[in-house]
């Protein structure tokens, strides 16, 4: 892979770890050999963790892990580690939590300096070479000279850690609906209300936000709710966070609006706002939301589905030929000599936003820029039109030079993708999404897999390694639960409740929720429980959901109640367990009838015409069924599709928007639940 290697990543599969492998930094990679080369030769450790999209990762391996001055300092000090977070997820928030305590903010590189036995006395991100070496000398003197002091610290460091990363023992108390009515409450107070999401910057997409708060309106929640989520999907669709030529959306925007992303592009970001792309297009019928989602799935297909195994891929770099956002940008020249004289059309369409390049020559004007809508297409055949000029500029982007892909796979993320596809190509009967997660979710069923059968956390390369995390379980076995309700195979399920027995078997804590890591884990310090959601849902809110949707019901309120506490002082960090709490559980009223197992859509299909799909979980019939507006009740034309229903209803009058409830009770395993109710809200023109 490498020729003439320089140090020993050179062996490794990580794409991460294999840019730093002819760095003249003798990296180690994580493991025993690089503890045991610390105590041997009476130095610290010094962890350097990222990822291979991580645009700031690059900058510091050129200037300071290639910079021969600076790798010697290093080499003379410490034995250097480098991992990639990816790879091992446990060990990133181990030491970010480290990190965070220390200076009140992380992010990556991350750089930790640890004692023999792995406690962290210093840590920090991103250092340029200079400030690097003068941290790096400093420390070193320390080692020598005042040992204890520092040994001392690192304790008092890890104590702490303890104390956060354990959440106290559960206490019996659930989410009640008081409790949930005070999240979103919470939640709506923090929200901007021009540009959606949270208030301030930099951005980051709210997709488990956004699915509770839709989710809560369909449950008879206040309009609030509703349009919350939707001034954040729709604010993203329009801005730069979002690749209107290539489809997909970035991993976050650096501004308040949504307009100048930082530019890598992750698998976990497209499951999320895939599935909230979904679901508001089920509950609204809008036409646009639909498009949206279609664009997620395109790209994923075309750049991060690998063709040969149908697994999906891990992410595109930010980055093209040490310039951060290079590929994405347009320059005005460029975009009218390439759309000839359907330039104009597209200038009044889309916008483009600066960039700092501060790389580029002085007085270079107009400086390319990142495409916004300004606003949405009125029409489906708007956005067609627009779309043809979009895949004229894509194909001329196709012969740029291209960011790096990260092709290792892995388990939660492709289980993440795997499931919104099944989720959405249910909703919106798309069967091709079905069967694309099909393909992947068959992959690593097979081949992410030890000699005993145990699941593991990546492939590369023909080369699975590395034990599963609580996500991966998760993940997974949530998304086998979402390709049993899309298909109906009972071998879906068959496979979720396998991986769930395994995961509670491996991971559950004795004072409630779960382990992040397993018990065979012998390289961490500490062994902590993942707590909340950051750009991916925790795994104990995935673990939650799992045990509820397979009647589990005393494992999955045992984790909710742990938690429970974090998440009445926390909601918007653990907004998944809050979606989970409030649709999973069947003590709740909003989940205590028959609303778990109905599952609904809507979309005009003709001028104040109607139709709805309902799907029931496998197993269940519709025992009775209403549909309704504020102007009375509707009799629809009914067609029984076998696994579900499909309604079509003419609507009294049309106003720009108009409500719409469907209660239905349906019979299942033995009982007929009560019948629940499900809002939409039908836009007109949608």
């Amino acid at each position: 892979m490498i020729a003439e290697p320089s140090n020993r990543l050179a062996t490794e599969t990580s794409p991460y770890l294999l840019l730093h492998a002819t760095n003249p930094v003798d990296w180690y990679p994580w493991g025993g050999e690089a503890f045991d080369a610390a105590r041997r030769l009476d130095k610290p450790i010094l962890l350097s963790v990222g990822y291979s999209t991580c645009y700031w990762c690059h900058v510091m391996e050129r200037e300071s892990f290639a910079d021969v001055a600076t790798a010697t300092v290093l080499n003379d000090a410490f034995v250097c580690i480098k991992v990639d977070r990816e790879e091992r997820p446990d060990l990133d928030e181990q030491y970010m939590q480290a990190v965070q305590l220390l200076t009140g903010s992380g992010g990556w590189p991350m750089t930790v300096m640890l004692t023999h036995d792995l406690k962290p006395f210093y840590g920090g991100t991103y250092y340029p070479p200079d400030q690097l070496r003068r941290v790096v000398a400093a420390l070193s003197d320390v080692w020598r000279n005042d040992r204890e002091r520092l040994l001392a610290s690192a304790e008092e460091l890890t104590t702490a850690m303890a104390r956060g990363g354990r959440p106290a023992a559960v206490d019996g108390d659930m989410l009640t609906q008081d409790d949930i009515a005070s999240a979103l409450d919470r939640m709506l107070a923090d929200q901007d209300s021009v540009h959606g999401g949270q208030r301030g910057a930099p951005k980051f997409p709210q997709d488990m936000a956004d699915a509770l708060f839709i989710a809560a309106w369909q449950h008879g929640g206040r309009d609030e709710l509703l349009a919350a989520a939707l001034r954040s999907l729709d604010a993203m669709a329009l801005g730069g966070i979002h690749d209107h030529v290539g489809g997909g959306f970035h991993r976050y925007s650096t501004d308040g609006m949504w307009a100048v992303p930082h530019f890598e592009k992750m698998l976990y970001n497209q499951a999320g706002l895939l599935r909230a792309y979904a679901d508001a297009a089920a509950a609204t019928g809008s036409w646009w939301y639909r498009q949206i989602a279609r664009d997620i799935v395109g790209f994923v297909r075309r750049e991060l589905t690998d063709g040969e195994t149908g697994a999906f891929l891990t992410a595109l770099d930010a980055e093209t030929d040490g310039r951060e956002g290079l590929y994405y940008l347009w320059s005005p020249a460029e975009m009218a000599q390439i759309l000839g004289g359907q330039a104009d059309r597209f200038a009044a369409a889309f916008r483009t936003t600066d960039v700092p390049d501060h790389h580029a020559p002085r007085g270079r004007d107009p400086r390319p820029g990142v495409l916004s809508l300004v606003c949405s297409p009125a029409t489906p055949a708007v956005a067609s039109d627009l779309g043809g000029l979009c895949a004229q500029l894509l194909a001329a982007r196709d012969r740029r030079p291209r960011p790096l892909t990260d092709d290792k796979v892995l388990c939660a993320w492709n289980g993440l993708m795997a499931g919104a596809l099944a989720h959405a190509g249910w909703l919106l009967d798309e069967p091709d999404w079905v069967a694309v997660a099909e393909r992947s979710v068959a992959f690593v069923l097979a081949r992410l897999r030890d000699g005993e059968g145990r699941l593991l956390h990546q492939w590369r390369l023909g080369q699975a390694k590395q034990a599963a995390f609580l996500d991966d379980y998760a993940a997974l076995a949530n998304a086998c639960l979402d390709l049993w309700l899309a298909t109906g195979d009972a071998r879906w399920r068959v496979e979720a409740a396998g991986l769930a027995s395994e995961m509670t078997q491996r991971f559950a804590a004795e004072d409630g929720a779960f382990h992040g890591a397993d018990a065979e884990a012998t390289d961490l310090l500490l062994r902590s429980k993942p707590m909340f959601d950051n750009a991916m849902p925790c795994g104990n809110s995935l673990a939650a959901d799992l045990l509820y949707r397979l009647a589990r019901y005393d494992e999955a309120r045992r984790t909710v109640a742990t938690l429970a506490p974090l998440a009445r002082r926390y909601p918007h960090g653990l907004a998944n367990l809050v979606r989970v709490a409030l649709t999973g559980d069947p003590a709740n009223s909003t989940a205590s009838g028959s609303a778990r197992h109905v599952h609904a859509s809507v979309r005009s299909i003709d001028d104040g015409v109607l139709e709805l799909r309902v799907r029931l979980t496998p197993g269940y019939h519709v025992e009775r069924l209403s549909l309704r507006t504020a102007d009375g009740e509707l009799v629809p034309v009914v067609s029984d599709e076998g696994s579900g229903l499909r309604l079509r209803a003419t609507l009294p009058r049309r106003p720009e928007s108009q409500d719409l409830w469907l209660s239905a009770q349906v019979c299942g395993d033995g009982a007929c639940l009560p019948e629940s109710t499900l809002r939409f809200r039908v836009i007109s023109g949608s």
